[in-house]
């Protein structure tokens, strides 16, 4: 099985670790940027040291450039990728390389003593919520790195979510953990809906700056607050067509999840959705490409669509189940309050 989604095709050139760091490298130093602007680059002019020599090559092996006699240039795949998604591969690149630090040093924990994983990774400094909670300077910062990387990965997912679900011109729509309004805004674009995104006060910030520039009637409504209160029937806009969960039923525990469910259900009106969308659990299907590598230390948490369809079920609903290809295990599930 070739893991590939079609719309990351920078994945393409993170499927290995020596490969994703000789990119990481040449563009942090500015190589790719300087290749892309001059076309081709005399590997003498890149200054580097005789014992270093291997580095051209491992960007040659990641399909990242071509080397003509003494000169490199962007192979024609990477030149359609860059710089369109450069940012995308700036912060993949920067969370892949946290993961891989603390699955070398933590796999034993990962599989035998998942607490102790978490308190030590890295990675769980990064998705440290508690800042956002707080919307000064230092806290966005913070926070405006996994929100960063969730942006990137929701931007490779929305075209699939919007394509499997279904909603009426001007539905009324709540995205719960939504994020900066990557995905709210591609639903708002693809239905004409109305979404406000439910999440704490940094993420709101955040996501307000991100979207500043759109139409009034084009960008989500961002409200700051802590959805574990479920009090999600007395704000603007409700009763709610729809209640939308991306990537956020999978961070709790199986009975908050249960409750999350049942505080969507409350906020709908007859006839509404509850639309979740995850990551599901890992998959022996070949070799594991570096960049999916990025989920295993989430991959504890992650659940099947059977598991959210039979919790929605439980609770009255209609069920539909897609499984978009995404290049790895994903499912969206669609519960009808009836």
């Amino acid at each position: 099985m070739t893991y590939a989604n079609p719309h990351a095709p920078e994945d393409a050139f993170l499927e290995t670790f020596p490969g994703a760091m000789a990119l990481d490298l040449g563009m942090r130093r500015g190589l790719i940027d300087r290749i892309a602007l001059d076309g081709a680059v005399p590997v003498d002019a890149l200054n580097l040291p005789a014992e270093a020599a291997f580095f051209p090559v491992l960007l040659e092996r990641a399909g990242v450039v071509v080397r003509t006699g003494d000169t490199l240039s962007l192979t024609d795949a990477f030149a359609r990728v860059w710089p369109a998604r450069r940012t995308a591969l700036a912060h993949k690149l920067r969370f892949l390389k946290a993961v891989s630090v603390d699955l070398a040093m933590g796999m034993s924990d990962l599989v035998g003593d998942l607490p102790t994983f978490m308190k030590q990774a890295h990675t769980f400094d990064i998705f440290d919520y508690s800042h956002a909670l707080k919307t000064d300077a230092d806290a966005l910062a913070r926070t405006q790195i996994w929100c960063d990387y969730v942006a990137v990965l929701t931007e490779t997912e929305a075209p699939e979510i919007t394509a499997a679900i279904d909603l009426d011109p001007g539905a009324r729509v709540l995205e719960v953990g939504g994020n900066v309004g990557v995905l709210a805004s591609a639903i708002m674009t693809a239905f004409g809906a109305e979404v406000t995104v439910l999440d704490l006060p940094g993420v709101c910030e955040l996501g307000k700056r991100r979207n500043a520039e759109r139409a009034s009637g084009a960008r989500p409504t961002f409200v700051a607050g802590d959805a574990r209160q479920g009090e999600w029937d007395e704000l603007p806009g409700a009763p709610w067509d729809a209640v939308l969960f991306k990537s956020v039923l999978h961070d709790w525990p199986e009975d908050q999840r249960g409750t999350l469910l049942d505080h969507a259900l409350v906020a709908l009106g007859p006839g509404g959705q509850v639309i979740i969308a995850e990551r599901g659990p890992l998959e022996a299907a070949g070799p594991l490409p570096y960049w999916l590598s990025a989920d295993l230390v989430f991959a504890p948490f992650y659940r099947s669509g059977d598991w959210y369809a039979a919790a929605l079920r439980a609770r009255g609903c209609e069920v539909r189940q897609f499984t978009p290809d995404l290049g790895l295990p994903f499912h969206i599930t669609v519960g009808v309050k009836t």
